[in-house]
């Protein structure tokens, strides 16, 4: 009678050899080359029925249990699942079976010996479920504590408030590292689009190639692996050889020893959607295990991108909240304080004519009071006019051929009346054109107004009004500090006013600048404004010599 190890060692080749085969159908194994699929089984086959190591301890090198934990681990490490290491065991039973049921009756091992075999099989079976379970535990703690990191990125970012919120790029550019170590990779991009628009808001890449592979995958070109990305149905894609691949890769990117790329998309949000990519420098497929730890890596850090940006999105609203908050009240006490003004002085105005006889000329008070109620008109009209600007809707305009010249004199010498004289007026004469006289009158007003407010003090505010080939001008200037090139790009929005007026120095409304667009927008004109050191501020409306056609 044989025992199990003298069967075995008859049999040695051919038990390895249809193991090979039955266990290189699996879909893993098909990829890998004979040394790796083999791994310790032939050395693990000899320690069965007690061939080899006998009298060794059972945990010590070349132990049966040793082969196990270093076949066990061989195979997570190529992203093998816990039944598909199970059933390589179940295969080298099943063959290890075929020999010995090959062997004549009374050749055979004893039944208590086949027992002790298939013991030992179990015994293996045991053993990679404990080394899975632990792998897994391991993975899923390694797992957690990368989502931590990038739950902690994110809230580094949204931790501050207005400059001293993190840069959405640097933002990025930590989230990669992280997802670089977890995944064992040399590179690694991300590119993120705002899920409205389709806009990219921002790229980064670490590691290897990193500035070549963010330019190569921020390419939608129909050749391109971002391309491919982006339209597929799939959430992930890969290529295998960066170097031999059919697709349009960068001759930088060919030789940065970068040979395989995995990209998986950013969960579908109502926010956000992008694109991560990972790189390694060997030529190989990426595990099942691999993928679906990206992608859990993808979905956490889906969630707290889009948890920034609402942070980021709410803190602005905040923000503007309160700044509106704010300049409503301002202007509803500006306001007050201007209506207040001339109405006091029309009512001043007004008790003098109950008492004619101490009026030399009764008409010039009656003017004084006729000009002062024309002043809260414009105020309130003006007010009427902007919130008609705000919503989208043009100025009403009735338009009559009128000279531009002779309407900047009317708004030049009532400025004097009230204002004293400080108003200096340049105007040519027979520039004429189909314009809304009341309207032009109202913004060169305003136009005054605002230098006389805002720029220098007892300086004169010059209006100069010309005839160009492609229309007629009017331009306002005063002299004073420099406008900003930010606030400029403010100026004509409703409730803004130059920096001295947001500071406290100056008083206004902030509607007059953007009356004055509208008024330019319905006449189908241009206003322009230059500022500089030492030059002052010059306001500048180009408008065409017939503005019918533009009447909305």
């Amino acid at each position: 009678m044989s025992t199990v190890g003298d069967v075995i060692g008859r049999h040695r080749q051919e038990i390895l050899h249809r193991w090979e085969e039955d266990a290189g159908q699996g879909v893993l194994s098909r990829g890998m080359n004979r040394p790796e699929l083999v791994s310790v089984m032939p050395a693990y086959l000899d320690c069965l029925g007690g061939r080899s190591g006998e009298g060794e301890e059972q945990s010590g090198p070349g132990s049966p249990q040793e082969l196990i934990e270093r076949h066990a681990s061989n195979r997570l490490r190529c992203g093998f699942e816990l039944n598909e290491i199970v059933t390589e065991f179940a295969i080298l039973g099943r063959c290890v079976s075929r020999a010995l049921n090959a062997e004549p009756a009374q050749d055979r091992p004893s039944p208590e010996e086949i027992g002790l075999l298939y013991f030992q099989l179990y015994d293996a079976v045991t053993a990679v479920t404990r080394i899975f379970n632990e792998h897994m535990l391991e993975d899923h703690q390694r797992e957690k504590r990368y989502d931590r990191l990038l739950r902690r990125i994110a809230s580094a970012a949204t931790s501050g408030s207005g400059h001293s919120v993190v840069p959405l790029r640097k933002l990025l550019g930590d989230v990669l590292t992280v997802v670089m170590a977890a995944m064992g990779a040399q590179a690694a991009t991300l590119l993120l689009f705002d899920a409205t628009s389709n806009r990219l808001l921002a790229s980064a890449a670490t590691g290897v190639a990193g500035e070549s592979l963010e330019q190569y995958v921020g390419t939608l070109d129909e050749s391109t692996f971002s391309s491919r990305m982006v339209s597929s149905d799939l959430g992930t894609t890969f290529v295998g050889d960066g170097e031999t691949t059919e697709l349009r890769v960068s001759e930088e990117l060919r030789q940065s020893g970068i040979h395989s790329l995995l990209a998986v998309r950013l969960a579908a949000g109502h926010l956000l959607r992008g694109v991560i990519y990972v790189g390694v420098c060997e030529r190989r497929s990426f595990h099942a295990s691999e993928v679906r730890r990206l992608e859990e890596l993808v979905m956490s850090l889906t969630i707290h991108l889009e948890n920034a940006q609402l942070h980021a999105a709410l803190s602005e609203e905040k923000h503007g909240i309160a700044l509106e908050s704010e300049l409503r009240e301002r202007f509803v006490a500006v306001l007050m304080h201007d209506l207040m003004g001339p109405l006091e002085a029309a009512q001043a105005e007004a008790r003098r004519l109950l008492e004619p006889w101490k009026l030399e000329d009764p008409m010039v008070v009656a003017s004084a009071v006729v000009r002062d109620l024309k002043r809260v008109e414009w105020m309130v009209q003006g007010l009427l006019d902007v919130h008609r600007i705000r919503a989208g809707q043009s100025l009403r305009l009735r338009f009559e051929e009128c000279d531009l010249g002779e309407v900047a004199r009317t708004a030049v010498d009532e400025l004097r009346a009230s204002h004293g004289n400080r108003f200096v007026l340049h105007a040519a004469r027979g520039v004429r054109g189909m314009w809304s006289a009341e309207q032009l009158h109202r913004a060169i007003w305003n136009l005054a107004v605002n230098g006389i407010e805002h720029g220098a003090s007892g300086r004169p505010v010059t209006v100069s009004v010309m005839a160009s080939p492609g229309g007629a001008e009017v331009s306002v200037h005063n002299e004073g500090l420099e406008i900003p090139p930010l606030e400029r790009a403010a100026l004509l929005q409703p409730f803004v006013l130059p920096g001295d007026a947001m500071r406290g120095t100056r008083r206004g409304w902030g509607l007059g600048l953007t009356f004055v667009w509208g008024c330019v927008e319905a006449h189908g004109g241009k206003i322009a404004v230059e500022s500089g050191p030492g030059a002052g501020t010059t306001f500048r409306l180009i408008l065409p010599f017939d503005a019918r056609p533009y009447d909305g």
